[in-house]
């Protein structure tokens, strides 16, 4: 599956607040996935300028842990991800969950 959403607060040359913006996104998503049991798999490194899509994978596509995923994180949209996309991930280690910096 992935899960998109923007990385930049506002909306470019503008005032107007990105309604899909997650602050520290790099501990916050991967956190949120792990929390509704899907398992956190990569980033893509920024699908578009201030957009990001992060990929992970669900046990047997659960529909609690989307319905979850989707209370929890209510900014992205999740969306299936491409065949292809799914051929390269398979039987990838998912990393360490990234822990964010001590205050």
């Amino acid at each position: 599956m992935e899960f998109h959403y923007g990385t930049t607060r506002y909306i470019p040359m503008t005032d107007t607040p990105a309604t899909d913006f997650i602050d520290q996104d790099v501990y916050v998503v991967p956190a949120a996935l792990h929390k509704c049991g899907a398992t956190f798999l990569a980033f893509n490194g920024e699908i578009t300028d201030g957009g990001e899509a992060a990929y992970f994978s669900l046990p047997g596509g659960d529909d609690k842990a989307k319905a979850c995923i989707e209370r929890t994180l209510p900014q992205g949209d999740l969306r299936p991800a491409s065949p292809e996309l799914v051929k390269l991930l398979r039987g990838r280690k998912p990393p360490a969950l990234p822990r964010p910096p001590e205050r």
